[in-house]
């Protein structure tokens, strides 16, 4: 009996550790050598909690990141739109970020960005994987918090 108990609290503290990765999805910026970058991690080893950040790369360099509201739920999608050539605004279900491209900035802005050109979102696809989903694969969905 003591060796099944031990097993098992063995087993049970490993597991979340198996679960710390990350996951991450990539966009390109088209006509740069940057990239957007969503990062998810397991935030709870029994329910469905993400800690989210994004970052602003060159290569494998961060210019910038920013953290993102916690998924506490179906809340990670974060769609992205492009306002002029060098700006692109992040929206999640809390906030917008505007992404300086050429500065290398990401910034929390006060208002939400609803009239941009949508380019696409970092979701879960169809096939349950993190990534970015193109406009030319699936059209925009909301944010806001009234689920998937």
């Amino acid at each position: 009996m003591r060796i099944s108990l031990s097993l098992l609290l063995i087993v049970a503290a490993a597991v979340p550790a198996c679960r710390e990765s990350s996951e991450l999805a990539i966009f390109g910026v088209p006509g740069t050598d940057r990239s957007i970058v969503v990062e998810r991690r397991i935030g709870h080893a029994s329910l469905s909690e993400y800690r989210r950040r994004v970052l602003l790369r060159e290569g494998s360099e961060t210019l910038d990141e920013a953290i993102l509201l916690v998924d506490t739920g179906g809340y990670s999608r974060v769609n992205v739109y492009r306002t002029d050539d060098s700006t692109l605004v992040l929206r999640d279900a809390d906030a917008s970020y505007s992404v300086a491209v050429a500065a290398g900035t990401i910034t929390r802005e006060s208002n939400r960005y609803t009239d941009r050109t949508f380019l696409g979102s970092f979701d879960v696809d169809t096939a349950g994987r993190w990534r970015f989903i193109s406009v030319s694969e699936r059209p925009e969905l909301p944010t806001e918090f009234r689920g998937r």
